[in-house]
């Protein structure tokens, strides 16, 4: 079916004010198809738009879009063009959820949770294209749109894509920016949670939230890290160049962003051998933090994906004794195999609940001690934008309070002399100072162990309050994921 977007139609300029059925009933009437009377084919949808709404829909039952998205894109054979997209329409609309959807109201009367979701989907997609993809022709995304509608809904819903389509194309609505600094405003806009936007007006001001919000939503860059215990940075970038990999070395030693453009990573000859893997900048700085040595004993809690752990051993030139847990026996799993390519050993991995004190106890006692402890994710929301909409205000005492568990239950392992590292991808204060603040309180024998200016020499601007690594908002010309920091050490035995 070709349809065809005619902007003389004057009607379509007012559909926002008509019911849905009276949409319904006029594009009918005025759509041309290129079908014979009484007979019903569908184009074949593309292979994105297919992968994108058969994940957005998993996503919006709970699902993660990382881990959803990559088991779609190994399960089909497609061209690194339609991989791309695929991936560009899943994180586009995740991002830009609540401005999609208020155009889309703006135009009909049904409400979120009234329409069938799979068609809300559809629509969310073709208007991410309309207002971000340029390169989409108009006719061709409204052609895209109703044809996925027909095909997993019905010829009446296909015809109500049309007509919203129509209607928002023909009236160009939706295009301009944010006018507005108030938080309602800008959290609608850039699609984040009002009580997220509303502390962030209250801490930094209208400009420097505004920047907060446009750098969550743009795409973020897929940062890798040289493996040191397998290769050097000099002979990986010449490796990548003969594979045609498309590469940036970053400031920051042994960091590199790289391009796939939308060729899978699992690809590259490179990847496969272990001589790198992917690792934020912010998640690179957390390691060298603890200073291990080698032959030291250390505790890596809370150890899956693995990132860490493997860094913590090439600080430690393979020679320090990592125990690893996790409390996902699959994501455990995935560790183990992700260390095994890098080359790492002295390894033991072991599943448990660290909040469990007699779990914590049996581990032993360690000279180090890193615990990335699982968190709200609200300084990776450009990674994990999901993340945005399912983590309430009052959820963050929660976490909290199993991040203080966590950390009391495993700071008794701690030898004297010894040093714990807590760190979390998140910006919150409850998840931040106040779980450091209460973790001194609860452990007379810890102080903080102030992180040097030395120790971030190419980075200088994340030392934040109190000697603890910040690095949110973005400071310097080096945007990375909203990491915090601090470094504790054990001065005495218990009392």
């Amino acid at each position: 079916m070709a349809v065809h977007v005619d902007r003389s139609q004057r009607p379509l300029l007012d559909a926002r004010l008509w019911s849905r059925a009276a949409i319904v009933r006029t594009i009918a009437i005025t759509d041309r198809t290129d079908t014979k009377k009484g007979s019903k084919t569908t184009e074949k949808v593309s292979q994105a738009r297919d992968i994108a709404l058969r994940v957005l829909m998993r996503v919006e039952k709970g699902a993660f879009a990382e881990r959803e998205l990559d088991q779609a894109l190994r399960a089909q054979s497609m061209t690194a063009k339609d991989r791309s997209l695929a991936t560009e329409l899943v994180y586009g609309v995740l991002r830009w959820k609540f401005r999609l959807d208020d155009l889309m109201e703006e135009h009909t009367r049904a409400r979120h949770g009234k329409m069938d979701t799979r068609l809300r989907q559809i629509l969310r997609i073709a208007l991410y294209q309309y207002l971000f993809l340029s390169r989409v022709p108009s006719h061709a995304l409204v052609n895209e749109a109703v044809n996925q509608a027909r095909a997993v809904l019905d010829d009446k819903r296909a015809s109500f894509v049309n007509a919203i389509l129509r209607a928002i194309l023909a009236q160009q609505s939706g295009k301009g920016p944010c006018g507005s600094s108030d938080a309602t405003s800008l959290a609608r806009y850039y699609s984040h949670p009002l009580w997220l936007v509303q502390r962030w007006l209250r801490q930094y001001g209208p400009e420097a939230t505004r920047r907060i919000l446009e750098a969550n939503n743009a795409p973020a860059p897929l940062m890798c890290r040289v493996n040191a215990l397998k290769t050097t940075v000099r002979d990986l970038f010449a490796c990548l160049e003969k594979e045609g990999a498309d590469f940036e070395p970053s400031v920051i030693p042994g960091a590199f962003q790289l391009n796939t453009h939308g060729r899978s990573l699992r690809d590259l000859p490179s990847y496969q051998r272990g001589l790198f893997t992917v690792q934020d900048i912010a998640s690179q700085m957390v390691p060298p933090l603890l200073q291990v040595e080698p032959g030291m004993r250390v505790l890596d809690a809370c150890a899956a994906p693995g990132g860490k752990t493997a860094l913590l051993a090439a600080l430690g030139k393979n020679s320090v004794h990592i125990t690893a847990v996790d409390v996902s026996a699959p994501r455990l799993e995935a560790a183990r195999q992700n260390l095994q390519r890098l080359g790492v050993k002295n390894v033991q991995h072991r599943q448990g609940d660290l909040a469990d004190k007699a779990f914590a106890a049996a581990l032993g006692s360690y000279d180090r001690i890193l615990v990335d402890a699982p968190c709200s994710g609200m300084g990776v929301l450009r990674r994990n934008p999901e993340a945005r909409y399912r983590t309430r205000e009052e959820d963050l005492q929660a976490f909290a309070d199993r991040q203080i568990g966590i950390v009391l239950a495993l700071a008794p392992l701690l030898k004297p002399g010894g040093k714990m590292v807590y760190s979390v991808c998140t910006v919150t204060r409850e998840e931040t100072q106040d779980v450091a603040a209460a973790v001194l309180t609860g452990c007379s024998f810890l102080r903080i162990d102030p992180i040097e200016a030395s120790e971030l020499p190419d980075a200088p601007y994340f030392l934040g309050r109190d000697g603890c690594l910040e690095t949110f908002p973005a400071a310097g010309d080096l945007l990375v994921d909203g990491f915090f920091a601090v470094r504790m050490m054990r001065e005495k035995k218990c009392e």
